[in-house]
Order: structure tokens, then sequence, then C-alpha cells
């Protein structure tokens, strides 16, 4: 199979300067220096997005508003923001909080926690996007690999403004907001999804509920059903999930909610059997558990049938 990149279409070239590359990204393969392989694998051939959509706006929001460019600034590696005032506990995060990184095949070059309800993923040119904390991609010079640097850069040139993350009552939710197309998904990275999520232009799209995660967290805390899934992976520029290891993705953000997670944990840290015990504290600590839920993603209360007291 011939992975594929995802683009809309960018600067001008001169004639002939498109064959050229395709000629370069069907026949080239992208290859560890630890690898090795008797063939070479066969990369990627470019996809044209013949017309783009309307610019539009995001819903529930203020217009959003195209400022001049500033001047270009340096990919920045990091961005380190202060924590905001957690909700509920010492321990417990709030809704907002966010750790994302960044991976260019194997290589994890970024990995932050952002504290803000939207973040602006972007690359190149200072972010615009009002009342977003900007996360810029880093650059290559983390990579060895001259063909991964080549078409690592191939992507980052068409992401730009990038991809705009919001927090919400509901859960996440992003924005795409340049040429650069991005598929996302919950689901185990190695299943192959016969209708992967493409993200579109300009349209808010959920990535995560949070109802739909309290719920299926219950069932996981009563034996019902498997770990429920919440990290968000986002596969910039090449179909995905398509089967193949995220680690041969050019370009990969992970986005893990740490609510989500405290609260995972917290019943992983009860035991999912506790239902089944005898020991009216577990059961307790079972109804208080889904209250904090509810409390902190604003659903309402879980009511839950009286249990009759028996022998186990």
């Amino acid at each position: 199979m011939v992975p594929v990149i995802f683009s809309s279409p960018t600067e001008s070239y001169p004639p002939g300067h498109e064959q050229n590359i395709l000629d370069h990204l069907m026949t080239l393969d992208l290859l560890d220096h630890t690898e090795q392989h008797n063939e070479e694998e066969p990369w990627a051939e470019t996809y044209v997005q013949e017309e783009l959509m309307a610019p539009g706006v995001y819903p529930e929001q203020t217009a959003m508003q195209t400022q001049p460019q500033q001047h270009p600034l340096q990919p920045q590696p990091y961005y380190h923001v202060n924590p905001s005032p957690v909700l509920g506990s010492p321990l417990q995060p709030a809704n907002y909080d966010l750790e994302i990184s960044v991976h260019y095949r194997r290589v994890e070059v970024l990995k932050t926690q952002v504290s803000w309800p939207r973040i602006q993923l972007h690359y190149g040119p200072e972010a615009t996007e009002p009342q977003a904390q900007p996360l810029c991609f880093p650059n290559t010079s983390a990579l060895v690999d001259r063909k991964q640097i080549k078409y690592t850069n191939h992507i980052l040139s068409s992401i730009q403004r990038g991809l705009l993350l919001e927090v919400r009552q509901g859960g996440l939710y992003a924005c795409r907001q340049d040429r650069c197309h991005v598929f996302a998904s919950t689901a185990d990275p190695s299943q192959v999804d016969p209708e992967p999520q493409k993200l579109p232009q300009n349209t808010v799209t959920e990535l995560l509920s949070f109802e739909k995660y309290a719920k299926e967290l219950r069932e996981f805390k009563e034996n019902k059903r498997g770990s429920p899934e919440y990290v968000v992976n986002m596969c910039f520029g090449e179909k995905f999930p398509d089967g193949k290891p995220l680690e041969k993705k050019l370009i990969v953000v992970k986005v893990v909610p740490l609510i989500c997670r405290h609260f995972h944990e917290m019943a992983q840290t009860e035991g999912a059997s506790s239902l089944q015990s005898c020991n009216v504290s577990l059961q307790i600590s079972h109804d208080s558990l889904y209250d904090l839920i509810s409390s902190a993603f604003g659903l309402p209360s879980y009511q839950v049938a009286p249990q009759h007291m028996g022998h186990c």
C-alpha cells in the first residue's frame, strides 16, 4: 500500500516541478537508519483539494476574525502555561487541562500541558485566533533522516494556521483552519476504520463527548465493557486509522484531557468489581465517584437504584 499525503494547493511551482515532486514521492522510501529491508518502501503521492471551502465562523463564539499576518516566527518547541485553579479537589484537573504531545514518526518533538479552553495548533506565522493559546509545531531540527525531514516539511508547509482546539462543557472540539487534511480518532490506532473521521475545513467537529465518556466509564466500573477511550490522536496529512502503527505516521498530535485520565485512574483504583462487593463503603465510593464526574462535566446526577444487601 502507498501512504497518501493529503493537502490542498500551496504555492505556484515552476512548470514540471509538480511532476518531479510526485516522482520523488512515489519512488523514495522513508526508513529509519536502524531498519534493514530488502526492498524500498514506496512513499507518498500528493492529493490536491480542488476547491477550498469559504471561511466560516466558530459556532457559539464571536465570529473568527482573520487579522493581518505578523512577521513569521520561528517554531517554538514548547509552551509552558501556568496551571489554572483546580476543581473539586487539590488533585482534580480542570476540564480544560490538556496534555498535548507532537510526534514526527517515532520522535516525540513536543510534550506539554496547556490549561486554557482554546488552543491554536499552528506552524510558521504567528497564530491569529483571538483568545486562544498558541501552540506551534516544532521544526524538524530534531530529526536526522533526510527523507523524513523532507516529507515532514512538506506537510508542515500546508498546516500554517492549522487547527483550533476548544474545550466546552460538552467535550473537546476542533476546527481545521487551513489546507492540511486532518484525521482524528479515539479508537485503537492499529485497527482499520472503513470511514475515518476527516475534519472538514472551517467546521466545528466533536472529538470527544464528556457525556459519552462518563457513560462508558460507569459501564466499565460495572464490568459491562472495556476501558473507555479518551485519548484523541490526530494525524496530519495522512489517512488514519488505517491499520498502520502511529509511529509510521509523519505528524501525529496526541491530546489527553487530564480530567478524563483522572477519573479513569480513580475508577481503576477503586477496582472494576466494587459493585459486586458487600462492603458498603465501596458502594458509597462508587456513587460518589459518579456524582463527582457529573458535577465536573455538568451532567445530571446518576440515579442509582437502591441496593438490596445480601450474601456475597
